[in-house]
C-alpha cells in the first residue's frame, strides 16, 4: 500500500508557495516550455532520455511513461505525446509513502541496440494491496534492470525484469524513516552502474540506531546496520553512500576504492563514496574518465546532497571519498552527532578524511563558500551542461538546483575541475525534484513536482533550440573531369550538425538528396558526372535537435563539368595482373609494389625483353601519374586492365625506361588507328616535363643523345587528347600505355563501419563489413580491431567474440595519401542470461478448507544458456494473519515438485498464504514467480 506525502521536504516540515512556470527569471535568448503542453504526471520525478527522441518519465507511485515527439506540433520544443498505457505500472511492488517510492531511472548507454533501463525504488513490503495507506515506516531499496519490449518500444517487457540490488530484505539498502532513501542512477562513461541512496535514517532527531527495531528482525536488515545516520560513514551498509556496479550482475567491481575480493556482492565491494545524508540527485560529467571499467574512473560526479539543520551541499566525487556526513555537515562539525556515545564509525575532531562540498550554502542567514550569495533549504539537482547547443557562457557548466529557494545556478570549473566560478541562471523557478540536461538535444529538463510537468530550459537565441538554422550562403561550384566541387560558407547558429546536397537537373528541380549522411566541413565533391552535362545543386543546413530542424535551401548553383586529362592525385598501390596471352607467345607479368618501398616497377618480361618503370632518386609521392595498360591489336583493341599508379614527387621531370623495342604514339581517344612517333629496336627512354601548366612527352634513344619533345599537354587544351606510349613486337601486337591524367588528393577517406547483428549470446559471430570510400576515388586498406586481441585487414571480416562482455570495434581506413578515418561499433556479447519461472500449482487465489491435507507446489523453468536439469528450484512459504506478516514462515522448500501443509486455522482474522518460487541458474541469476 501506499502513503503520498511531500517530496523531499518531509524533512523540513513545511510547505513552499510556488509561481507559475512562465514566472521563471532567465538569461536573454532563454525560455521554458512544458512537455506535452498540458500534459500532466501524477508525482513525476525522474526523466530519462532516448537517443531516438523519446522522454521516458517516472512516477513515484511506480509507473513509467513515454513521451513521444509530436512532428506536427507547433511548438517542437514542448510538442510531445504522452503514450498509454505506461511503459511499466508496478504499483504493486513500491512503498509510495512520504519521500519514498519509485525514485530512480536510467537508461543503458546503448538502450537503442539492448533495450535495458534501469529502475530504483523502495519495496513494498507488507505487500497488502487495495487497502488503506501504508503506514509501515520500515522497508528497503531494490535496483532493478528490464528491457523495453521488441514488439512495442514503448512498453516493457516484464518478463525480463533482473534484480541487481535487494532480491530480499537483508540484501536491500535500508531504510527506517520516511526519508533519506532511493536517488539517482547514473551510468558511468566507463559504462558502469552508480546508485546514489541516503542513510535511510530519521531527520526529525538525532538518529543514532534503536529506533526502529522492526528493520532489524531476524531475516531483515543485519543488526551491526542499527546505527542509523552513523550507516553513511560505515562500509558495512550501503545507506548513504554512491555506489558503483555491474550493470549485468549488480557485482560491486574489483576498481572500486573498498573491493573485497572474496565478496563482489558484500557493501563494502559496491561503495564508490560515503559519508552523504541524502544524495538525491546526481550526474556523470560527459566525456569525463575512463572508458575502461578496470581503471576505476567512471567521471566525474556531481552529488546534491540534502542536508540537516544547517547546509547544503553540490559535492564533486572521483571516488572514494568520505564527504563527513553525519559528523561533519556543509563546513562545520555536527556537534550532535559528534557527542553521541559511542560515536559509532569514529566521530574525531579530525577532519582530514572529509572532502568538503565544493559549494556549500546555509539554511536561512549565513554565507555559502567558497562562492557568496546562495541559501536554500535542500538541494535536489546537480547536472553538467557539455554539449554545443549552448551559448559559451552557459556551457561546460555543472548546474544545481534548491526545491525551496526555488533557484538554479551554476559552476565553472577549470581544468583540474576546481570551481572559478559561480553563475546565475534562473530564479523563481517551479519546484523541482530533478535536474538533467539531455545529451542528445542539450537542454535542461526539470520536473515541476506540484503542478505534475516536465520542464525544458531551452536557449532561442541565434541557433537555439526550437529554431531551425538559417538559409546557408554562399553556395559555389566549378566543374572538372567528371566532377563538381562545392564550397559554402559555414552557418552562424550553433547548433548546426551538419549539411545536406541536394542535386537537380534543373535550377527548378525535382531534387535529390546525394549526401547519403550530413556533411560537416564547408565543402563537398560529387563525382562521376558526364562532362559537358549540366548539374544544379542547393544544401540545407540540418541542427542537433531530435527531430532535427532543416533550414530552408540555399540559393542553387550550376556547375557544368570539363574534362582536364591532369590533375594532381595522390598514389596509391596498383593491382597486378597475371597469365596474359597473346600470340608469340606473350605472357604479361605486371607488378606494382608500394612505391614507397620499391624504386622500380616491373611492367613484363617476355622472352628476353625485360621493361621496367624506373623511379630515379625520388623520396617521396606526392603526384602520381595514372596510366592504363592495355594490350592491343592494331586491328582489334582490347583493353585489359587499368589503373597501375606510378609515384613521384618533384615534378620536375619524371623518367620512364629504359625501354626496349618500343614504339612511341599518341592518338585521339577512341581513334581506330595507332600512329607511331618511333619504332626501334634500341633502347629509348621517356619522360614528362611540367613547366607551368604544359606537360610535355620527351623520348630519346640515348643517353647522349638530346630529348625530343613529342607532345605537349596543356591544362587548356580540348579534353580528348591522352598520350600513348607503346611497345609492338610485330605487325600486329604491341602493349599500350595510356597516360591519362596526374593529380592531387585533397580529401580524407569516410570510414562507416557495418554489422549484421551488434549484440548477441557469447559466443558471439558477427559479420562485419563496410560502406566506406574516398571522396578522391583512392584505394582504401581496412584494419579490424576487434576489441578483443582479435583484428583484420579485409574489408568484411568475420569475428566470434568468445567470451561475454562489451567490445568496442574500430574500423580504420587509409587512402593512397596516407589519409586515414576511423568508425567505431559498440558489440554486445551477452553473457548469463536471466532464467524463467513460473509457478503451476497451486492456481493464483486458490481457496481451500484447512484439513491438514498438503498442498502440492509445481513449477516449471527454463533457461537459454544451461543444460536440462541445471536449475535450482526453491520455495518460500509466508504468512498472513490478520495484520501480522510472516515472511518465511515455513522452512524453505526444494525441487520443481513439492508441498507444504498450511498448519494456521482462520478463526474470523482472515488467513492467507504467499507461495514464492525461486529459480537459480549455474551462474547464480535467478527468477522469482509469486
Amino acid at each position: 500500500m501506499r502513503l503520498t506525502g511531500l517530496l523531499l521536504l518531509a524533512s523540513l516540515l513545511l510547505t513552499v508557495a510556488t509561481g507559475p512556470a512562465h514566472a521563471v527569471n532567465l538569461p536573454p535568448d532563454f525560455d521554458v516550455f512544458t512537455i506535452g503542453g498540458a500534459t500532466t504526471f501524477n508525482q513525476p520525478v525522474a526523466v530519462a532520455f532516448a537517443p531516438d527522441g523519446r522522454i521516458f518519465v517516472a512516477e513515484k507511485r511506480g509507473r513509467i511513461y513515454v513521451m513521444v515527439p509530436d512532428s506536427n506540433a507547433a511548438e517542437p520544443l514542448s510538442g510531445y505525446i504522452k503514450q498509454e498505457p505506461p511503459f511499466l505500472e508496478i504499483e504493486d511492488d513500491v512503498l509510495n509513502h512520504w519521500d519514498r517510492g519509485l525514485l530512480g531511472l536510467t537508461l543503458d548507454p546503448d538502450f537503442a541496440n539492448n533495450r535495458w533501463g534501469y529502475i530504483a525504488y523502495m519495496v513494498e513490503t507488507n505487500g497488502i494491496t487495495g487497502g488503506p495507506p501504508d503506514l509501515v515506516e520500515d522497508s528497503y531499496t531494490r535496483v532493478e534492470r528490464l528491457q523495453a519490449s521488441v514488439a512495442d518500444p514503448n512498453l516493457a517487457d516484464e518478463s525480463t525484469r533482473q534484480i541487481l540490488i535487494g532480491e530480499t530484505w537483508s540484501t536491500g539498502i535500508p531504510s527506517t524513516h520516511t526519508s533519506h532513501t532511493t536517488g539517482t542512477l547514473v551510468f558511468g562513461n566507463d559504462g558502469t552502474l552508480l546508485i546514489s541512496h541516503g542513510d535511510g535514517a530519521h531527520f526529525d532527531g538525532v538518529d543514532p540506531g534503536g529506533l526502529d527495531p522492526g528493520s532489524f528482525l531476524p531475516g531483515r536488515v543485519s543488526s551491526d546496520q542499527d546505527i542509523g545516520a552513523f550507516r553513511a560513514h560505515y562500509l558495512g551498509s550501503m545507506s548513504g553512500k554512491v555506489l558503483r556496479v555491474d550493470p549485468a550482475t549488480g557485482d560491486g567491481l574489483p576498481s572500486n576504492p573498498w573491493f573485497d575480493p572474496g565478496d563482489a556482492r558484500s557493501p563494502q565491494s559496491r561503495v564508490w563514496a560515503k559519508g552523504l545524508r541524502n544524495p538525491y540527485r546526481m550526474d556523470i560529467k560527459p566525456g569525463s574518465g575512463s572508458t575502461n571499467p578496470a581503471d576505476g574512473d567512471p567521471g566525474l560526479l556531481a552529488i546534491a546532497d540534502v542536508g540537516w539543520g544547517a547546509w547544503e551541499e553540490l559535492n564533486l566525487c572521483r571516488g572514494g571519498e568520505d564527504f563527513g556526513w553525519p559528523c561533519y555537515e556543509g563546513t562545520e562539525a555536527e556537534g550532535q552527532y559528534q557527542n553521541q556515545n559511542p560515536a559509532h564509525s569514529g566521530c574525531t575532531g579530525d577532519d582530514s578524511y572529509v572532502t568538503y562540498g565544493t559549494e556549500s550554502w546555509p539554511h536561512g542567514s549565513g554565507t555559502s563558500v567558497p562562492f557568496s550569495g546562495l541559501t536554500g533549504f535542500a538541494a535536489v539537482g546537480a547536472t553538467f551542461q557539455t554539449g554545443p547547443g549552448w551559448p559559451s557562457n552557459y556551457r561546460d557548466l555543472v548546474y544545481f538546483t534548491d526545491y525551496v529557494t526555488r533557484w538554479i545556478y551554476a559552476l565553472r570549473l577549470d581544468e583540474n575541475n576546481d570551481p572559478v566560478e559561480l553563475i546565475e541562471f534562473a530564479t523563481d523557478t517551479a519546484t523541482p525534484v530533478e535536474l538533467r540536461f539531455d545529451p542528445y538535444s542539450d537542454d535542461l529538463f526539470s520536473i515541476d513536482y506540484n503542478a505534475g510537468q516536465i520542464l525544458r530550459y531551452a536557449y532561442t537565441g541565434p541557433g537555439g533550440g526550437g529554431q531551425a538554422p538559417s538559409k546557408p550562403t554562399g553556395l559555389a561550384g566549378t566543374g572538372a573531369n567528371a566532377e563538381a566541387r562545392l564550397t559554402w560558407n559555414f552557418n552562424p547558429e550553433i547548433d548546426v550538425a551538419g549539411y545536406l546536397v541536394y542535386r537537380s537537373a534543373s535550377d527548378t528541380g525535382p531534387w535529390t538528396q546525394i549526401t547519403p549522411q550530413l556533411v560537416t566541413t564547408n565543402s563537398y565533391s560529387d563525382l562521376g558526372l558526364i562532362n559537358g552535362q549540366s548539374y544544379w545543386y542547393h544544401i540545407e543546413a540540418v541542427d542537433d535537435e531530435i527531430p532535427p530542424l532543416t533550414s530552408p535551401a540555399s540559393d542553387p548553383v550550376e556547375v557544368i563539368p570539363t574534362s582536364k586529362s591532369w590533375e594532381f592525385y595522390t598514389p596509391h598501390p596498383g593491382p597486378t595482373l597475371t597469365s596474359l596471352a597473346a600470340p608469340d607467345p606473350f605472357p604479361v607479368q605486371i607488378t606494382v609494389p608500394d612505391p614507397n618501398t620499391s624504386p622500380n616497377y616491373d611492367l613484363w618480361t617476355s622472352n628476353n625483353r625485360a621493361v621496367q618503370y624506373r623511379r630515379t632518386g625520388i623520396a617521396d609521392e606526392d603526384f602520381v601519374l595514372e596510366t592504363t595498360i592495355t594490350l592491343q591489336d592494331f586491328v582489334d583493341t582490347e583493353q585489359f586492365h587499368t589503373g597501375i599508379i606510378v609515384g613521384f614527387s618533384t615534378f620536375d621531370a619524371l623518367l620512364f625506361g629504359p625501354y626496349r623495342g618500343t614504339g612511341l604514339r599518341l592518338e585521339r581517344i577512341g581513334a581506330g588507328n595507332v600512329a607511331s612517333f618511333a619504332n626501334t629496336s634500341t633502347k629509348m627512354d621517356l619522360r614528362v616535363v611540367r613547366t607551368g601548366s604544359d606537360y610535355s612527352f620527351e623520348f630519346r634513344t640515348d643517353a647522349s643523345q638530346p630529348w625530343d619533345v613529342v607532345y605537349v599537354y596543356n591544362e587548356s587544351l580540348p579534353p580528348d587528347f591522352t598520350g600513348i606510349v607503346g611497345k609492338t613486337w610485330d605487325v600486329d601486337v604491341g602493349l599500350v600505355i595510356d597516360i591519362e591524367r596526374l593529380g592531387l588528393n585533397e580529401l580524407p577517406p569516410v570510414a562507416q563501419a557495418t554489422a549484421d547483428q551488434l549484440i548477441g549470446p557469447a559466443p558471439h559471430s558477427v559479420q562485419f563489413g563496410s560502406t566506406s570510400f574516398d571522396p578522391d576515388g583512392n584505394y582504401l586498406s581496412y584494419s579490424w580491431d576487434f576489441g578483443d586481441g582479435g583484428s583484420a585487414t579485409s574489408e568484411s571480416p568475420s569475428h566470434v567474440f568468445t567470451a561475454p562482455g562489451p567490445y568496442e570495434v574500430i574500423l580504420t581506413v587509409v587512402d593512397a595519401a596516407g589519409y586515414a578515418a576511423a568508425d567505431t561499433l559498440a558489440v554486445f556479447a551477452e553473457g548469463n542470461q536471466t532464467p524463467t519461472a513460473q509457478i503451476d500449482a497451486p492456481d493464483d487465489g486458490l481457496e481451500f478448507i484447512n484439513s491438514g491435507a498438503p498442498i502440492a507446489l509445481a513449477a516449471t523453468g527454463s533457461d537459454p544458456d544451461d543444460v536440462v536439469g541445471s536449475l535450482v528450484f526453491g520455495w518460500s512459504i509466508d504468512l498472513r494473519s490478520g495484520a501480522t506478516f510472516t515472511p518465511g514462515y515455513l522452512s524453505p522448500l526444494d525441487g520443481a515438485s513439492s508441498s507444504f501443509v498450511p498448519d494456521v486455522a482462520d478463526t474470523g482474522q482472515g488467513v492467507s498464504w504467499d507461495v514464492i518460487l525461486t529459480v537459480t541458474d549455474p551462474g547464480g541469476l535467478s527468477a522469482r514467480d509469486t
